[in-house]
């Protein structure tokens, strides 16, 4: 007759043996998964740089607007540092004109939010730290510009002033923005995003 220590011991090796299975089978469909996710990844990425060569700067930003989830999905960092800063440049544009100029153009972003956009849009960081990482990235990007303050940092395009005018209603020189009208306003935000590829 099993002792109760006995009982314990095989009741412990049982639920061992169970554990150890269900383990197995758990990795064995875990590496079958990245497998697969590895190859739709790199799939992915090479269609996207096929269509950045084919496609329209107008039809690219098209599909990129309606698609932000893989956004910066396949880029290296730096490009999807400054794909995610131009894209901030932009939105800051539009909302500046759409307001009339009553809205600061405030095309910066900090180092959290730069990270938070870059994640949104699929970009995939290689450490458990991706804060070091993107300001590891930042310190080499010419197009980049760091605003400092006394309480913290952004960064910024430092040709986002370039976007700002390019998304202006008006021409320039042909009197002031301000005074257009509500259907021309949205007409040129519309051309505007339309071209956003175009500006750079």
């Amino acid at each position: 007759m099993a002792t109760p220590r006995l009982r314990r011991v095989e009741t412990m090796l049982s639920q061992l043996d169970k554990a150890s299975k269900e383990y197995v089978v758990a990795k064995e469909e875990f590496d079958a998964a990245r497998v697969s996710y590895e190859v739709a990844r790199e799939t992915f990425t090479r269609v996207r740089q096929l269509a950045r060569a084919i496609l329209s700067n107008d039809d690219w930003w098209h599909w990129a607007a309606t698609h932000s989830s893989v956004q910066y999905t396949g880029l290296k960092i730096g490009d999807a540092i400054i794909e995610a800063l131009e894209n901030r440049a932009f939105d800051a544009a539009l909302d500046y004109w759409s307001s009339q100029g009553s809205r600061e153009f405030y095309p910066a972003l900090t180092l959290e939010a730069l990270q938070e956009e870059m994640e949104r849009g699929g970009f995939e960081f290689r450490s458990s730290a991706p804060l070091r990482e993107v300001n590891a990235a930042l310190i080499n990007l010419d197009p980049v510009q760091v605003i400092k303050d006394k309480n913290h940092k952004t960064y910024t395009l430092g040709d986002a002033n370039k976007i700002l005018e390019f998304c202006r209603p008006d021409p320039p020189g042909d009197g002031n923005a301000e005074s257009s009208g509500t259907a021309g306003k949205e007409e040129a935000t519309a051309e505007a995003t339309e071209g956003r590829g175009a500006a750079l």
